[in-house]
């Protein structure tokens, strides 16, 4: 467990008054003057985009709009978490393109992570879980997938 970030998510969730479930991850990005917009990719593998305009001084989000609204959530959670964790870096090469299942890297496992805890947020999944056990029930609740729901309990111990 990356302690930092799971403070560093909490902290982005409770500074945007959205401790809750789920995640208003849509909120976050827009109180990040971060605009974001759904569209046809030129391949299908591209799941999210990220983009720097040092014009503007601004960010601009991309999602495939072809994945479920989970693979969504979690791929905009995804590119919060470059936003939030290498902005600088983001500013100087102004277009990051996020490829599935691409995860080799040390910065995209940490982006991964802090996906999951700004979408699953440990306090809360924890408080929850007390009261719902069934990894479905939990998916739908946080709006994440099945999968995304089973990994991070295992990250949490909690299964």
């Amino acid at each position: 467990m990356d302690e930092k970030i799971e403070k560093m998510t909490e902290e982005i969730l409770i500074k945007n008054d959205i401790y809750k479930i789920p995640a208003d991850i849509i909120a976050i990005a827009k109180n990040n003057n971060i605009n974001v917009y759904k569209m046809d990719m030129p391949n299908d593998n591209i799941m999210g985009i990220i983009r720097y305009d040092s014009k503007s001084d601004s960010f601009i989000i991309a999602l495939n709009k072809k994945l479920s609204l989970n693979q969504q959530r979690f791929t905009l959670a995804h590119e919060l978490g470059h936003f939030f964790l290498n902005r600088k870096e983001l500013q100087s090469e102004e277009l990051h393109i996020d490829i599935m299942y691409r995860i080799t890297d040390e910065e995209e496992k940490e982006v991964e992570y802090f996906a999951g805890a700004l979408l699953m947020n440990k306090t809360l999944l924890e408080k929850t879980y007390e009261k719902i056990k069934d990894i479905k029930d939990l998916a739908k609740l946080f709006e994440v997938s099945e999968s995304d729901m089973t990994y991070r309990l295992k990250i949490l111990e909690m299964l």
